[in-house]
């Protein structure tokens, strides 16, 4: 992993000699979506002045197997249920992979409206409701955690380098200070529903 100010690369080793990249960077404007080369223009020219192993990362662009070029973003919706659809996942509160746990969220939210299914047969409208009450604080609680999370992707400035990225990741070896650190974001109090007749 490397970074420098505006951006952070990370490389990781994969099976079969393959390595995948990830590569965040601050980029303001349009991204395109379905033009390969455009996307690839884009990673060169927001990334010219990188050191470490960008130069050759980007040399060897072309021969990329696939590439995905996106922003960063979350879903904020006002309402995850309309009628007889729930939604879960990404689909229903997205905090972006800068928060990560999507997957954990999705799962604790399928678990949940399912509870709250059982709970309530033949009354979705209920059920529904409360899902999104009992999941709402927490979900917000994630998507606005994300919103601090860009500075450790792809850093302001030097300041925000030097404290997050070079002290910070240092402070997270000392296992009481990480636990300060990260106790609030992996401590969540969502008070999962028991399923009826348990």
């Amino acid at each position: 992993m490397h970074a420098e100010v505006g951006f952070q690369a990370i490389r990781v080793a994969l099976r079969d000699d393959l390595t995948m990249f990830m590569l965040t960077f601050r980029h303001q404007g349009p991204v395109p979506t379905d033009d390969l080369d455009a996307q690839r223009d884009l990673l060169r020219s927001s990334l010219a002045e990188a050191g470490w192993e960008i130069p050759a990362i980007l040399h060897e662009l072309p021969r990329a197997r696939t590439l995905y070029l996106d922003r960063a973003s979350q879903i904020r919706m006002p309402t995850w249920t309309s009628g007889r659809v729930a939604l879960i996942g990404d689909a229903a509160a997205s905090p972006s992979l800068l928060a990560g746990q999507g997957s954990a969220l999705a799962m604790v939210e399928a678990y949940v409206l399912a509870a709250e299914l059982a709970a309530t047969p033949g009354d979705h409208r209920r059920a529904f409701d409360a899902y999104e009450r009992r999941l709402t604080p927490m979900i917000a609680s994630k998507q606005d955690a994300a919103h601090g999370l860009g500075i450790v992707f792809a850093p302001a400035n030097r300041r925000d380098l030097l404290l997050l990225r070079s002290v910070g990741m240092k402070l997270m070896n000392i296992r009481p200070l990480a636990g300060l650190m990260l106790g609030r974001s992996l401590r969540d109090q969502a008070g999962l529903p028991t399923w009826p007749g348990r």
